[in-house]
């Protein structure tokens, strides 16, 4: 069954960006959320003001063009290692529900390890399964930008120097960063996420307060909407490519869950409640 509530504790979490890094929102197909379990993170950066806690597991309801066709989750793994080691992993699955299954079925599953120092990416799998198109990307976040791509039985291995590589996110990296961050009405955003091969510059902006209900429910929220825009490794946009809507309503507490969000992809709107 699909819950129904939007309900968060934070009892860990990270701190406030650090210095010369863009605040910023992401790409993310996500919906409403269900927050379980939540247990205290070991580091706890004096800086804190809002984040959220590792042990968490979020489920999720997706829509695509209109049709309820697919379902997801998030769950947030131990802390490991301590001072500027200490990382955890973040893992996000999604696949189509049974219904849309029976005539083609797909899942994704995506796991990030972060940095907890200044929540940036520091390997990411990404294991997609669809009929005759199943694809496993490995990324590499360093001096470099590796990647290895393996599509259809074919390897293929690509180092990319991207301007400002140390300012990368992914988007699990980009999402959780907002909720480590306290939001000001008409407060900006800009970053650059690895989202996929692709490379996004995402800019976006607080909204303000709103109240939203889902499924009858009110929902006291941020709300932060912007566009993404495909852009080359040194920074220029793609020429002919427009850039896409995204929207994000984040709960109006410490923990920032998003329970709601929209956006724009090339099959159509995603809406996630």
């Amino acid at each position: 069954a699909v819950p129904t509530s939007a309900r968060a504790q934070s009892s860990g979490g990270q701190a406030s960006l650090s210095a010369g890094m863009a605040r910023t929102t992401a790409m993310i197909p996500l919906a409403q959320l269900r927050v379980i379990k939540t247990r205290p993170v070991k580091e706890r950066p004096t800086r804190r003001k809002v984040g959220w806690g590792s042990g968490e597991h979020m489920t999720y309801r997706v829509s695509l063009a209109g049709i309820w066709g697919g379902r997801a989750a998030i769950s947030v793994g131990k802390v490991k290692g301590k001072g500027n080691r200490a990382s955890l992993r973040i893992r996000g699955m999604g696949e189509t529900v049974p219904f849309i299954s029976a005539i083609s079925h797909m899942r994704e599953d995506l796991i990030t390890a972060v940095r907890l120092k200044d929540l940036r990416p520091l390997s990411q799998v990404a294991d997609r399964k669809a009929p005759n198109k199943d694809r496993l990307l490995k990324t590499s976040f360093g001096a470099d930008l590796k990647q290895t791509l393996t599509f259809q039985g074919k390897t293929h291995h690509h180092t990319r120097r991207v301007m400002d590589q140390g300012a990368l996110h992914d988007p699990i990296t980009a999402l959780f960063s907002l909720r480590a961050v306290k939001f000001r009405k008409g407060e900006t955003f800009s970053m650059r996420v690895v989202n996929g091969t692709s490379l996004m510059l995402v800019e976006a902006s607080v909204v303000g307060r709103k109240r939203i209900f889902i499924d009858g429910k009110a929902h006291n929220t941020w709300h932060v909407e912007g566009t993404g825009r495909k852009i080359r490794d040194d920074g220029t946009p793609w020429p002919n490519k427009a850039p896409r809507h995204l929207a994000i309503w984040f709960s109006a507490d410490r923990a920032r869950v998003p329970v709601r969000v929209e956006g724009d992809t090339r099959f159509g709107k995603i809406v996630a409640l």
